[in-house]
């Protein structure tokens, strides 16, 4: 081990003839050009996992959105076919009511036809 007052390191030579600097403040040997690379490489993977996340998470957010959109128009759709029965059977009534006045009118009882 040599330490190095400038870089405030030390440096380790192993028995398999690997140098390392080793960061006594913190307790730990620096990364190689490998191992920051290694790590990289798994950094830009997660980072790759994460965006796909994101990305299937807003992708089933949109279908969920359109899934309610499509029940909200199927709801005002019923809701217009009510209406819409409603007022033929206004108008059924109507029609009921006009023709038992001049049933009426003849002298004929409605409630006798039935």
């Amino acid at each position: 081990m040599v330490p190095s007052l400038v870089l405030g390191l030390e440096l380790w030579l192993f028995s398999n003839g690997e140098l390392r600097f080793f960061n006594p403040q913190r307790g730990e040997f620096l990364r190689t050009y490998r191992e920051e690379r290694e790590r990289g490489d798994h950094e830009q993977q997660r980072a790759e996992r994460e965006q796909q996340r994101a990305e299937q998470e807003q992708q089933r957010a949109e279908q969920e959105r359109q899934e309610k959109e499509l029940l909200l128009q199927r709801a005002e759709q019923e809701r217009q076919e009510k209406e819409l029965l409603q007022q033929r059977a206004e108008q059924e009534q109507q029609r009921a009511d006009i023709l038992a006045a001049k049933l009426k009118e003849l002298g004929i009882d409605p409630s006798d036809l039935v």
